[in-house]
């Protein structure tokens, strides 16, 4: 499923339990988007992760391992966009002054 597919039908559902919890809309997409990149690079969906192998001609273990640490990373920062809203809308609540 790539991420349009994924995004569209869940999304009014999701949103509006955002919102019932309290949590911001700009947020909340940027978590969502957040989540497909790292969906995107691991397995079993890995889209990216099986063209970067179908485009370098190499087995998918030798793509894995270089992989994992900005996995890591990947996974770290999600957490943090998570736990700490206030850096994810630094820039929106600058644009958009309520």
């Amino acid at each position: 499923m790539s991420g349009t597919t994924t995004v569209l039908p869940s999304a009014r559902g999701l949103s509006t339990t955002a919102e019932r919890f309290g949590i911001d809309l700009v947020h909340f997409g940027i978590m969502i988007i957040a989540n497909l990149g790292i969906g995107y690079v691991t397995p079993p969906v890995g889209t990216c992760l099986y063209v970067a192998c179908s485009i370098s001609k190499e087995p998918l273990d030798c793509v894995i391992r270089p992989l994992v640490p900005l996995l890591l990373v990947m996974v770290v920062m999600l957490a943090v966009v998570t736990f700490i809203p206030d850096l994810t809308l630094v820039v929106p609540r600058l644009l958009y002054r309520k």
